[in-house]
């Protein structure tokens, strides 16, 4: 029963933290000139922007949440790093009262969650890669076995679009989703959904996938 609660815990944690970035507008602000030179400035400039977020997410340290978020980031040493939130929130996981501080800039969006002032969780969304290669299909996803590690995922299919990390009594749980470069099947039923690839790993290690409409 204890196990269970505190699987629990942690999958409840990383779906609320998916939801809160995934509300983010993640609609391209790049430029819509015909000329291919400012293209790629806008191409380069976005990817440039999700470097410089991703360094920032890097540095923000996550504490457990049930241990009163011991080892975590502080509120003030996150608007140190990160300046001013733009919103904030506050939820219960559980019996656990949670407050959530969210820095928006362009479409990137990177949610932390605080316990007794200190970070339980980060999350980003937005982040919508440029991706080079071919795109992910079906088979490249069901390629992907569980015990794999998030390095061996990211050299397959790059940066994840959205990610989310928590550590719960010493297991650490990051959960990646991919939007982009993705095969996304044709019909009418699928036509108005969003094609995504989600992965969880616990500890380093794949133990949950899901897929919507990949082909």
């Amino acid at each position: 029963m204890h196990h269970f609660k505190k699987a629990l815990s942690t999958v409840m944690l990383a779906v609320v933290a998916l939801s809160i970035v995934g509300c983010s507008n993640y609609s391209s602000k790049s430029s819509t000139s015909n000329s291919t030179k400012t293209a790629e400035h806008s191409k380069s400039s976005a990817q440039r922007t999700n470097e410089a977020a991703l360094k920032d997410f890097d540095k923000i340290k996550v504490g457990d949440m049930l241990n009163k978020g011991i080892g975590g980031t502080t509120l003030e040493e996150s608007k140190t790093l990160l300046g001013k939130p733009t919103s904030t929130t506050s939820m219960k996981v559980g019996k656990q009262k949670i407050k959530a501080y969210i820095w928006e800039k362009s479409d990137i969006r990177l949610a932390l969650q605080f316990v007794k002032n200190k970070v339980v969780n980060k999350s980003i969304g937005g982040l919508k890669w440029t991706r080079t290669g071919p795109k992910a299909t079906l088979k490249d996803y069901n390629a992907v076995k569980e015990g794999s590690s998030l390095a061996s995922l990211t050299k397959n299919f790059g940066q994840p679009d959205v990610m989310s990390t928590n550590t719960i009594q010493g297991k650490k749980t990051v959960v990646v989703v991919y939007s982009t470069g993705i095969n996304k099947k044709t019909s009418k039923k699928s036509e108005n959904s969003t094609a995504n690839m989600t992965f969880s790993f616990i500890n380093d290690k794949l133990k949950y996938k899901s897929q919507t409409d990949i082909k």
